[in-house]
């Protein structure tokens, strides 16, 4: 998950639009391979961020000149906006300036926070939890396209939500409150929970589990989440 959210920044110059490649519609796919983002990993060290920061600010800048040749429409990336590679950019360049806050507290984690998501099980439990919902979804009394929509929205909503409230816990267990607090603003920052379960949908995700009657603490640990994102 947190990798994942890093990777947001790696995977999310010059004018490289042409008639043909908008016609495509694969704006992201085009500034990943003329950038190499996509192959970066998750940093380990101080040097891998000096390496890594270029490399995600060329690939911002890609992005937005196919936008601006193309249209956003065109950029093949999960909830793609201009907004949102604004706020990346602003995020990568707090994390690559060395006087930075958001650095120091990163890379004094780093080791911790690394090696804890190489032997972490949150991936696995939250599938795990995932498949124990849909199965409860559909035991409750629902129509059928309650079932696709309602099952859907919850699904998607509280995977997200899990996953980060597993991984949060965990950092804070094994690496300290620090760990946490760098882990969780990257996260809001890069809108990760976003690109599961927007807001609109959350309110409604809310609404369904009211239908659904969940039990308490599940509701309680959404609403936890949403609210905090």
């Amino acid at each position: 998950m947190f990798i994942y959210a890093f990777l947001i920044l790696v995977i999310w110059g010059g004018a490289i639009a042409t008639i043909d490649k908008c016609e495509k519609g694969n704006g992201g796919l085009i500034c990943s391979k003329l950038t190499g983002v996509g192959y970066l990993q998750f940093p380990q060290s101080e040097a891998d961020i000096d390496r890594i920061c270029p490399i995600v600010l060329k690939f911002a800048d890609c992005l937005k000149d196919y936008e601006d040749e193309c249209g956003a429409e065109k950029v093949d990336l999960i909830n793609y906006s201009r907004e949102k590679v604004e706020k990346l950019i602003d995020l990568t360049n707090d994390i690559c300036r060395e006087d930075s806050p958001l650095r120091i507290s990163l890379i004094a984690n780093l080791f911790c926070i690394e090696n804890l998501f190489n032997r972490s099980n949150c991936y696995e439990e939250t599938l795990e939890d995932l498949e124990k919902l849909k199965v409860y979804i559909r035991e409750i009394e629902l129509s059928k396209i309650c079932f696709l929509t309602c099952g859907l929205i919850i699904s998607a909503c509280k995977y997200g939500a899990m996953e980060i409230a597993c991984y949060a816990s965990d950092i804070s267990e094994n690496c300290g409150k620090e760990a946490e607090d760098v882990s969780m603003e990257i996260l809001i920052r890069t809108e990760y929970l976003d690109d599961y379960c927007e807001e609109t949908t959350r309110e409604r995700a809310l609404e369904v589990m009211k239908m659904l009657d969940l039990e308490l603490e599940v509701e309680t640990d959404l609403k936890n989440i949403f609210s905090t994102h």
